[in-house]
């Protein structure tokens, strides 16, 4: 029962599919409007997909001060264009411009990296819409990403990201890969699904399409949401405010999960816990670099340097933040330590109220206990009352 309480709580702080629906419906009118706009006004093609959480599926309410919080869905819109024709700037003016003349000309905010589309609430949801603008990047970088990125082939799809303001004159880009991560992403949780129904069945699937009805095929993305929402109880509870990146907590996932063969999505969940729990071990001093537990593969210090690179693109450090804050490491391993010495054990615990109390708190979840935790009833043996003797 205890399994089935987690799943539970996991169910009931994830984003309901009524409000995923309804973000996915204006994302996508924004993507819309911004291709015909720029097809009728400057003859380009526009293309635009999600990143993030919502590429890969493992959006979970956002918390924060002790509630759930508004949510916000990253956009990218990629307009196929070079930097010779476009400088930083000048891509972020002409976009400015659109939502001018369009009816989210009172509720966009331009920041260096994005545009925010802010929306009223939906019931208890408000939520926002990041877009991004970028251009395909340029084959000379592209060409020099594949020699340091593990993915190497993953990088055709690289972008360009702006990072400048349209009121400036700077020319700065950053190359980031979003589409390459959440096919990668994708490609190896479909690939630990598959492994899973073929060992036991017996049966070899080619697609995750052709498995019976009913199978559960969100395998890792809920192992990464439940950690996502634990993590961000964590610490909002211990007040840090340096909480990763949730692409950290995919990207440790996905990479202990390539090689896993459970099946039972519960396993595989402590399995997990337990192997990430190895990084608990480092030390500031200590170098991780001949080290041999396969998390020190994925997150590792180099020289001094808190390193994890992004699969898809070799010059993106996914914690170089760490290099600069010295208590961002450190914190995470404190959430390191709590998911092996107290959540740990309650998956692994008896059935009593103190274990489903550890998993409520941990997801923050209205989950009502009474529902699944039964208390065992010690019955004491009584001497029979037998009338007939007086």
């Amino acid at each position: 029962m205890i399994k089935e309480f987690f799943n539970k709580c996991l169910d009931d702080t994830t984003l309901s599919n009524s409000a995923y629906d309804n973000a996915r419906d204006k994302y996508n009118a924004i993507g819309e409007y911004l291709e015909e706009y720029f097809l009728d006004n400057y003859n380009i093609d526009v293309k635009s997909y999600s990143q993030g959480s919502f590429a890969t599926e493992t959006v979970v309410r956002p918390y924060t001060e002790g509630k759930d919080r508004s949510y916000d869905v990253d956009t990218i819109i990629e307009l196929n264009a070079t930097k010779q024709e476009y400088s930083s700037s000048e891509l972020k003016r002409i976009i400015r411009e659109a939502f001018e003349d369009s009816r989210y000309r009172d509720d966009f905010e331009e920041w260096d990296k994005c545009f925010t589309i802010n929306y009223a609430s939906m019931g208890s949801y408000k939520f926002s819409i990041d877009v991004v603008p970028s251009i395909p990047e340029d084959f000379t970088t592209k060409q020099q990403l594949a020699k340091i990125t593990e993915e190497s082939e993953r990088v055709d799809t690289s972008i360009a990201i702006t990072a400048s303001l349209s009121t400036t004159k700077d020319d700065e880009w950053v190359t980031n890969n979003p589409k390459g991560y959440a096919e990668w992403f994708n490609d190896v949780y479909r690939s630990v699904i598959l492994r899973k129904y073929e060992l036991g069945s017996g049966v070899i699937y080619s697609s995750i399409e052709e498995l019976p009805d009913g199978s559960d095929v969100n395998q890792v993305k809920n192992i990464v949401k439940a950690l996502k929402r634990m993590m961000a109880v964590f610490y909002d509870h211990q007040g840090y405010i340096n909480k990763p990146a949730s692409i950290i907590i995919s990207t440790i996932v996905a990479k202990l999960s390539q090689n896993q063969f459970s099946l039972d999505e519960f396993e595989h969940l402590k399995y997990i816990i337990e192997n990430i729990g190895l990084f608990s071990n480092y030390r500031k001093e200590m170098s991780s670099r001949h080290r041999t537990e396969e998390i020190s593969n994925i997150i590792r210090k180099e020289d001094g340097q808190w390193v994890m690179e992004n699969p898809c693109n070799g010059n993106d450090n996914l914690i170089d933040s760490w290099n600069s804050d010295s208590s961002a490491p450190e914190n995470f391993i404190e959430f390191i330590k709590y998911l092996q010495n107290t959540i740990l054990p309650s998956l692994n615990g008896q059935e009593t109220k103190e274990n489903y109390e550890i998993i409520k708190k941990a997801f923050a979840s209205s989950t009502d206990i009474t529902k699944f935790y039964v208390p065992k009833v010690e019955l004491t043996p009584k001497a029979h009352i037998k009338p007939w003797r007086g």
